[in-house]
C-alpha cells in the first residue's frame, strides 16, 4: 500500500486560513515565498508574531530573506522579533501549535521539487512547553523596525560574499535509493557554519556545509 504523505505546509495553511485570534512563527530559517504564502491565508485583522534570526553568513548563503520584514512591515497587527539563539520551530494559531522539524521555507514545508523530510507534532494549548517557549523568546528578542532593518540590509550589503555553492535545485549526492546525502564529513564543519563561526572552515569544508545548510 502506497504511503500519502501530507506536506507540512499544506498543514499550515490549513490552520492559518481559519485562524480567529492570532498567530505566532517560530522558526530560525524563513524564506519570503514561504511566509507569504502562509501570511496571505491568515485572515485580516489577525495578529501575526513572527520570531526568527538574522545572521549575515546565512543572509549571504540564502538561507534566510530580510525581505520578510516587508511582509509583515506591510500588514496591520504584525510584528518581527530576532532571537539570535533561536533554533526552535513552532507554529501556533490560537490555541493549537505546531511543533516539529520544518523551518518557514518552501523545501522544508513541501513545496519545491525536492523537498526535505520533516516532521510535525500537534499540541493542544495550554501547553507548559509551548508556552514555556514564547515566554522566553518575548523577553528575550529584538523588535524589528524600519531603522533596524536598513542597518542591517547595510551590513549584509557590505560584507564580503561566500564562497559559491552549488544551487539548491542541483540533486547533490544521492544514494540508490534516491535519498540525499549529506556532503559534510565532519558535523561539527555545519555546526560551526550554523552558528556562525565559518572562518576555521576549508574551502571545500565551507562549501560542503553551505551546501548541507542549505537543504535542511
Amino acid at each position: 500500500m502506497d504511503l500519502i504523505l501530507r506536506s507540512p505546509g499544506d498543514d499550515l495553511l490549513e490552520l492559518a486560513s481559519g485562524t480567529e485570534e492570532s498567530v505566532v512563527l517560530v522558526a530560525p530559517f524563513v524564506k519570503h515565498g514561504a511566509l507569504k504564502r502562509i501570511v496571505y491565508q491568515i485572515p485580516i485583522g489577525v495578529p501575526v508574531v513572527l520570531y526568527t534570526r538574522w545572521r549575515i553568513g546565512e543572509v549571504l548563503l540564502g538561507v534566510s530573506d530580510i525581505s520578510v520584514w516587508e511582509i509583515l512591515r506591510d500588514r496591520r497587527h504584525s510584528e518581527l522579533r530576532l532571537c539570535g539563539e533561536l533554533h526552535a520551530k513552532c507554529f501556533v494559531f490560537d490555541q493549537m501549535a505546531v511543533v516539529g522539524s520544518a523551518n518557514l521555507t518552501s523545501k522544508a514545508l513541501g513545496w519545491s521539487a525536492v523537498s526535505n523530510l520533516e516532521l510535525q507534532i500537534f499540541a493542544k494549548l495550554p501547553d507548559a512547553r509551548v508556552e514555556g517557549l514564547l515566554a522566553a523568546l518575548a523577553s528575550h528578542s529584538t523588535v524589528v523596525d524600519e531603522a533596524y532593518f536598513d542597518r542591517f540590509a547595510q551590513l549584509v550589503a557590505q560584507a564580503d560574499p561566500p564562497p559559491t555553492v552549488p544551487e539548491i535545485s542541483d540533486p547533490g549526492i544521492t544514494s540508490s535509493n534516491g535519498v540525499w546525502i549529506p556532503q559534510t564529513r565532519n558535523p561539527s564543519a555545519l555546526f560551526s557554519l550554523y552558528s556562525g563561526e565559518q572562518e576555521a572552515l576549508s574551502r571545500s569544508a565551507l562549501l560542503a556545509a553551505g551546501d548541507d545548510l542549505q537543504r535542511l
